[in-house]
Formats: C-alpha cells, structure tokens, sequence
C-alpha cells in the first residue's frame, strides 16, 4: 500500500509538513487495519489475499521540487512500527502547463 501526498506549484505547503500530513494518514491506515475488522478494510481496498498481522505502507510526497525552498530534501528512510513498517519517499516534479508533469526526482 502507498499513501500519497500530492500538493501543487500554488500550495504554500512545506515538504516537511506534507510528509507529516501523509505520515499521518498512513498511521490511521495501519491502525484501521490492524483493527477488529482490518480484513473486511482490507477486501474493501480491493486486496484479495489475507490481511497479515503486520502491514507495510509506503509514505511518499509528490510535489514542485524548489530548491531554494527545500535545498537537498530528499525522504527515504523506514520507520518501524507496531503495526509493520512505514517507508517514506518522495516525488519530486516540475510542473509545465504546456508539456505535462516531468519526474525530476523520486525514491519510490
């Protein structure tokens, strides 16, 4: 599982604070599916295999790189947790209105 955090040119957001943000949605998922019901969340998400009793979730911002604003920000650790692992990563993109989205840099 990925939870991703995806913020815009326009957003005043920091990296920092849009990983927190992701961080926290994705300890809210391994919570509700280590829950009582977590295999009945787990099918609902449209897994078909057993939910285990560990889950590992991939934590990963997607967002305009600025380096003046984040200089070298680059997320790729893993956390343990009681309920599994959280992986944090990034995707750093530039953002050109006439030609799409371009990956500048990603640990996904």
């Amino acid at each position: 599982m990925c939870v991703m955090e995806l913020k815009t040119a326009r957003s005043k957001t920091s990296a920092q604070k849009a990983m927190r943000q992701a961080v926290a949605y994705a300890v809210f998922l391994q919570k509700l599916l280590a829950s009582k019901s977590g295999a009945e969340w787990y099918k609902i998400f449209g897994y078909e295999r057993p939910a285990s009793q560990k889950h590992n979730v991939k934590v990963c911002i997607v967002m305009p790189y600025d380096s003046e604003k984040y200089g070298d920000l680059h997320f790729c650790q893993k956390y343990p947790t009681q309920e599994g692992n959280l992986e944090l990563c990034h995707i750093y993109v530039a953002e050109d209105w006439k030609n799409g989205i371009s990956v500048l840099h990603s640990t996904l």
